[in-house]
């Protein structure tokens, strides 16, 4: 049976100043739906896949 370790993920962080472009590589190279953005340790904001298909639609 599996434990609860092998369904804990590390979680995947940008600084605020990132493009969603770059945020968007890094939810595919790890494979997420979602970044949190910090601000040194301090988490400030996430982004979403929800969050870049809507910006890319907007566009």
């Amino acid at each position: 049976m599996p434990t609860i370790e092998s369904f804990v993920r590390p979680v995947v962080t940008a600084p605020p100043q990132s493009s969603l472009g770059a945020v968007a590589r890094l939810m595919d190279q790890h494979n997420v739906g979602a970044v949190v953005i910090v601000e040194g340790r301090r988490p400030v904001g996430i982004v979403t896949d929800r969050d870049l298909a809507l910006a890319l639609g907007a566009r």
